[in-house]
């Protein structure tokens, strides 16, 4: 927003707001996860107390969760209330908002096909911050209301990293790329050691496979795969290698 504020820091002096209005470290609860957003998609699939992935929550403890407190602000007959921790929508849809200076973001589960959205923005242009939610909110429900087909396959499972255990007996590694962002082409390091088959993909946010960078046996020892994003739009891709009973997956972000 280009407004300055007082560090609380020493030595105190102004500062633009989100290099130091804050401190995040101190707050706890209150900002202290660090997260991603296919992680916070995960936390919500554990709480959202619909039918396929198992909840952390009982059935009763979701129930209280989300209910209409009685309390005059949230009469009965309200389009929405705050309840332990959501806002909560008498269509089933329930949301979590947050900002700081800097940052803003928002976690939501929406009646319409069951779906659930999340959105991590390093802005926060809080002077217009009621139109600036809800850009966000209709955005993703434009698109998600002019998208016809879905993958029917679990993309979860492009972002997660399994390092490998100390004295892993194939001293399974990948690298990230080099470098990162990237335009034409990244390059990863993929240390084995011992002989095994490998399958190396690459895919978009869709989970559609954009390109095979190796597929068959490899020797042990460090083997360079590069990835060619010259003819692929700029975005976030998963590069995800497989080898005999290992997994690992790193993200890279193509610029144009």
């Amino acid at each position: 927003s280009g407004y300055t504020c007082p560090s609380v820091f020493p030595p105190h002096a102004n500062v633009p707001c989100p290099d130091g209005s804050f401190y995040l470290e101190n707050m706890d609860a209150h900002g202290g996860w660090i997260t991603s957003a296919p992680d916070l998609l995960r936390f919500m699939e554990a709480v959202d107390g619909r039918p396929g992935r198992p909840d952390l929550l009982t059935p009763e403890s979701i129930a209280t969760m989300t209910a209409r407190p009685n309390l005059p602000q949230w009469p009965a007959g309200a389009n929405y209330w705050y309840a332990f921790g959501w806002g909560v929508y008498p269509s089933g849809s329930m949301a979590h908002e947050g900002a700081l200076d800097g940052t803003r973001s928002v976690l939501f589960r929406s009646w319409y096909q069951g779906l659930a959205w999340t959105v991590l923005v390093n802005a926060w242009p809080w002077q217009q911050d009621q139109a600036f939610s809800q850009a966000l909110f209709n955005g993703l429900q434009q698109a998600a209301q002019t998208t016809t087909t879905w993958p029917t396959h679990d993309l979860f499972d492009l972002f997660v990293a399994n390092e490998p255990e100390s004295g892993a007996p194939d001293g399974f590694a990948l690298s990230t790329g080099a470098p990162n962002p990237f335009r034409d082409r990244t390059t990863f390091a993929l240390a084995l050691g011992a002989p095994q088959t490998v399958s190396v993909r690459a895919y978009d946010m869709l989970g559609r496979e954009v390109a095979v960078l190796h597929e068959g046996p490899l020797t042990a020892g460090t083997h360079r795969l590069t990835f060619e994003g010259d003819r692929l739009p700029g975005g976030v891709y998963v590069l995800q290698v497989r080898g005999d009973g290992v997994q690992e997956s790193r993200r890279v972000t193509l610029t144009r």
